[in-house]
């Protein structure tokens, strides 16, 4: 190589590798790790006994390399030194997908690609967290991406608890679109007109179990369990939540009234329109976007979800 190009020159260089932990163990373990990658690649690594503290300073730039580093120097032309730049990376986000950021980290910015997805094609999950302070613009990268997706013909289910709407303004930016408020309903919820057969009768049974409190084992419960199957439900002809109550009301079982007396009171609310109202049009789930929000709707406390008793009501 030297004598092909007269301008080419011989490098002598010494790769130094640092690894480092919380506690020395810890930082040994992870050195034995490094060590068997590089040698399962045909590439030999030592870690040299002595001189460590030495080693160290010598991978700052200025410091001369110590004695204990010359016997690993290493010769080369300097084309193929300089193929060890690519070495280290700030290479985020994909190949492919939309555009979402721009890295600066370097000198040479490039474009950071993020295709949440297509990540099931790689074997690799699609999702993704986003953690800043306040204002550092979280929920600005969350609305990219669900902008992204759909651009790309996917579909998006978004709980909106903003006071103000914000998901359901992003919404109202696309023409098949769905916002459920359970202040001022529009749409309905109900699982029985929204899903079809065993789909809709699982869905149902689960969440007026949540939402009764009845144990599966109660009469009540098995009332439900009996009622809300698919073979029940198209029997009888029951395709709303609305029907399933009126059918509970006219049986003779004080465990049917006993579901019905929970049920009546949640009927009466505005929030409970969503499930309850058969006037109200079932939620499109082909639509490119259903936006619910919760801002009337308020969170178990912490003492809730952990005492039983205060769970229950």
């Amino acid at each position: 190589m030297l004598n092909d190009d007269r301008l080419e020159v011989e490098i002598e260089h010494v790769v130094l590798l640092a690894v480092g932990d919380e506690d020395k163990d810890t930082a040994i373990d992870k050195a034995k790790v490094l060590i068997k990658a590089f040698n399962d690649s045909d590439c030999k690594l030592e870690r040299p006994l002595g001189g460590q503290e030495a080693l160290w300073w010598a991978m700052l730039p200025g410091c001369s390399l110590p004695r204990v580093a010359h016997g690993y120097r290493q010769f080369t032309t300097s084309a193929k030194f300089g193929m060890l730049v690519p070495f280290t990376s700030n290479k985020i986000g994909g190949d492919r997908g939309p555009a979402f950021a721009l890295n600066t980290s370097t000198n040479r910015p490039s474009m950071v690609h993020l295709d949440l997805g297509g990540a099931p094609g790689l074997d690799k999950s699609g999702s993704i967290a986003f953690v800043g302070e306040l204002g550092a613009g979280k929920s600005f990268a969350m609305k990219k991406c669900v902008i992204d997706l759909l651009d790309l013909g996917g579909q998006a289910f978004c709980i909106d608890k903003s006071a103000d709407g914000e998901w359901a303004r992003v919404a109202s930016a696309f023409p098949d679109h769905v916002v459920v408020d359970p202040s001022d309903p529009e749409w309905s919820m109900d699982p029985l007109a929204v899903f079809t057969g065993q789909r809709a009768a699982s869905t149902a049974h689960a969440l007026l179990v949540a939402l009764l409190g009845f144990t599966p084992s109660s009469p009540e419960g098995r009332v439900m369990a009996q009622v809300l199957t698919e073979g029940y439900l198209t029997r009888h002809k029951l395709g709303r939540l609305s029907e399933v109550i009126d059918h509970l009301r006219s049986s003779d079982s004080a465990a049917a009234s006993k579901v019905v007396a929970a049920m009546d009171p949640l009927t009466e609310l505005t929030a409970g329109r969503v499930l309850f109202d058969p006037t109200l049009p079932p939620v499109d789930g082909r639509v490119s976007m259903v936006v619910w929000r919760t801002h009337v709707m308020d969170l178990p406390s912490n003492k809730e979800v952990e005492i039983a008793h205060l769970f229950d009501r």
